[in-house]
């Protein structure tokens, strides 16, 4: 898979091995403890099985999205628990064809909207990815689907979806290998649709609405080193009015990989954007990667974090909390869920390896009306794999410094 952030390496490793082992974590050097974990659950079984997406419901609940694929059928994964994980009703989308489910929301009439990719054509060369958006019932029941092909001999694939305030959806991805926004109405047709060029392969993972009623999108541009040499990633930021029109762009990341798998609007009109990025010190040694700017894209501050080893940790998703700080989630190098807790400056206030059977990693985390933390993502054990979902409990409030 190309479409997503990497997407994901898990399935790639020569070795698979099982553990079982306590259920939290913290080293020595990892600073104050996190919150403990409350539960976790996993769903399904299959060679290519994950969760990309999380959100609580207002039933207090949660939805989440992904992949499935068994086999007798494959498609995108949309799941229905209820406030303890537990499942209450599933749908697959997309049948014998290839699709994946990488973003869903809850829509305001207790319905869901999920954005993906899906597969076309009969037969090579003919077979091609488009962008996939769904519309459900509140029971996951089909009422529209829409597809956007990339409008040229290559695929396109969708990465994210948010609602917007008009009732509609805001989409992004990827298309013809150049970043691609889309925006819809409540039906989910077209309103109008843009292309973004970089600096030669570019893909847009993650994009959120303004207040200001435009759009903000992050992903990666990679350059053309020499005529048949990709250069590292970069992060690539784009600010939109809302008409999709491009208001300002940012680069971050130089000579440095730099890629960036999640944005989100901060309070004080800013940006915080996660992803894997390395420095000039830890070159080739991938980390967590958090950017922070201002409401016009300059950076104010960069952070790469590694674990309390120094070893290698990946960032997916990142919230910004109800004190102001952040919470990002990703993977370990033991390939474990990796969650880290910073303050509103990109300080780490706690780091969280969670410890869950076999090989998992967490690629969606929300702060709950409870001060907890929901965290979707993807398991590997019994030579399967099993979307991830698991709870963490809300922090404990620190004792004042004496």
């Amino acid at each position: 898979m190309q479409h997503r952030f990497m997407h994901y390496s898990l399935l790639l490793l020569g070795i698979i091995f099982i553990v079982s082992l306590p259920a939290c974590w913290c080293g020595p050097d990892a600073g104050p403890p996190g919150p403990d974990l409350q539960w976790s659950r996993t769903f399904g079984e299959g060679t290519n099985t994950y969760g990309s997406s999380v959100q609580q419901t207002a039933d207090g609940g949660y939805i989440l999205c992904g992949k499935i694929k068994t086999s007798s059928e494959e498609g995108a994964w949309l799941i229905k628990t209820d406030a303890e994980g537990n499942q209450l009703w599933d749908r697959i989308f997309g049948g014998e064809r290839t699709a994946f489910g990488e973003s869903a929301q809850q829509t305001a009439d207790g319905g869901y909207i999920v954005c993906g990719t899906i597969q076309s054509g009969t037969g090579y060369p003919d077979i091609l990815n488009s962008i996939w958006l769904i519309k459900t019932d509140a029971e996951g029941n089909i009422l529209w689907d829409k597809r956007f092909a990339s409008g040229g001999n290559q695929d396109a694939w969708g990465n994210s979806v948010q609602l917007t305030t008009d009732g509609g959806y805001i989409l992004c991805g990827r298309s013809n290998d150049h970043l691609r926004l889309i925006k819809t109405d409540a039906e989910g047709n077209t309103i109008w649709d843009k292309t973004f060029i970089g600096q030669h392969i570019d893909q847009g993972n993650s994009v959120q609405q303004t207040s200001d009623g435009g759009y903000i999108v992050c992903g990666r541009s990679r350059p053309l080193v020499h005529s048949y040499i990709i250069g590292k990633p970069n992060v690539w930021l784009i600010k939109t009015d809302a008409d999709g029109n491009k208001i300002w762009d940012r680069m971050f990341g130089g000579e440095l990989y730099a890629e960036a798998a999640a944005v989100r609007q901060t309070t004080d009109g800013g940006y915080i954007m996660c992803g894997i990025g390395e420095t000039e010190e830890t070159a080739g040694d991938f980390g967590a990667l958090l950017i922070k700017t201002d409401a016009l894209g300059n950076q104010l501050w960069s952070k790469v974090f590694y674990d309390y080893r120094g070893w290698v940790v990946h960032g997916y998703s990142v919230q910004q909390t109800a004190d102001g700080g952040y919470i990002v989630c990703g993977r370990s190098r033991f390939y474990d869920p990796w969650i880290i807790r910073t303050d509103a400056d990109g300080n780490k206030l706690w780091e969280q390896e969670v410890e869950i059977k076999g090989i998992s990693d967490g690629r969606s985390i929300q702060q709950t009306a409870d001060g907890g933390y929901i965290v979707c993502g993807a398991a590997h054990f019994a030579d399967s794999g099993h979307v991830l979902l698991f709870k963490l409990a809300p922090e404990a409030t620190m004792p004042p410094e004496q």
